[in-house]
This record gives structure tokens, C-alpha cells and sequence, in this order.
């Protein structure tokens, strides 16, 4: 039974991540911003870091598709997916004192570096990639801060439905 909750929880966190991701999308010039990231981080405090790998790589990625920017989504299949993995591995790691927002800080400034990359690869233009740094440095941040809200907020009532046992390995 607890393999079902855990499914479950993980089935519900990929799509909120596609549905929040898709509408509440702001195009920018090089691709859009949205806070998906913000449940990305959600996710990695609450599963093991593999299925937050998974989930926010997958969800982020189909978002990318359906929303017509085909051309990031294996970029955004690795950004997002390692969003999950360092922001739950930190979760899991840190002192209770640091973990409370470093993670978060962490998986912001990692989307806004990995994406400047991505814009500057994608555009062959290292300006493009700054310019990109410093709107993406925006999602990042504020998705960081709503991470932090959520992990102080949300995640303490669902590892209550979890089951008593559950461990993040």
C-alpha cells in the first residue's frame, strides 16, 4: 500500500508541475518563464531524489512541447530534472538550520545559469546567454522563495499521508 501512495503523490506532483508550468506561463524573447520550478521544489522535499529527477525533468519537458518550444525540451529534460535532484539531495543533507533555504537557492540560480547556457548554445550569441541569465534569474529566484513557503507549509501535511516509514532513499 505505501508504493500506492507514493504513486500517487508523484503522479499528482508531475502534473501540477505541467499544469502550473503551462498556465501560468509569461513568454519572454528567448522561451517563457513560469513557476513550475516552485513545485519542482516541492516534489524534491517530499519524494527521493530520483523520482524528483524524473518527474520534474518529464513534466517540464512535455511542457516544453506542448507549449511550442519543442527546441528546449531535452535541455529542459536535464535542467529540470537536476533541479529536482540537487534541490532534494541538499534537502536531504543539510542541517535542519540550512535546509530551511539553501536548497531552493541552489535549484533558482542552477535554472538560471543552466538556461543562460542553453539561450547561448541555442543562439550561438554569449550576450543572449547573459540576457537570458538575468530573466531567468527571476523565475529562479522567485520559484526559490515560493519553494521555501511550500517546504515550510505544504510539506510537513503531506509527509503525514505518507507512511511512517517512508524514507527518502
Amino acid at each position: 500500500m505505501k508504493n500506492i501512495k507514493w504513486l500517487a503523490l508523484a503522479s499528482l506532483l508531475m502534473a501540477l508541475i505541467a499544469l502550473v508550468t503551462i498556465v501560468g506561463m509569461v513568454p519572454i524573447v528567448w522561451g517563457y518563464l513560469n513557476l513550475g520550478d516552485s513545485v519542482i521544489m516541492l516534489s524534491a522535499t517530499l519524494l527521493p531524489i530520483h523520482i524528483s529527477f524524473i518527474i520534474g525533468g518529464a513534466a517540464s519537458a512535455f511542457a516544453d512541447v506542448w507549449m511550442g518550444y519543442s527546441q528546449y525540451a531535452i535541455f529542459t529534460l536535464i535542467i529540470k530534472g537536476m533541479e529536482g535532484l540537487m534541490v532534494g539531495y541538499l534537502y536531504q543533507r543539510l542541517s535542519s538550520k540550512l535546509r530551511k533555504f539553501v536548497p531552493f537557492v541552489v535549484g533558482g540560480l542552477w535554472i538560471a545559469m543552466a538556461y543562460g547556457g542553453v539561450d547561448a548554445l541555442l543562439y550561438q550569441d554569449w550576450h543572449v546567454g547573459l540576457a537570458s541569465f538575468g530573466l531567468n534569474s527571476i523565475q529562479g529566484f522567485a520559484s526559490a522563495l515560493i519553494g521555501i513557503v511550500f517546504a515550510h507549509t505544504i510539506t510537513p501535511k503531506l509527509r503525514k499521508l505518507l507512511p511512517k516509514n517512508a524514507t527518502y532513499e
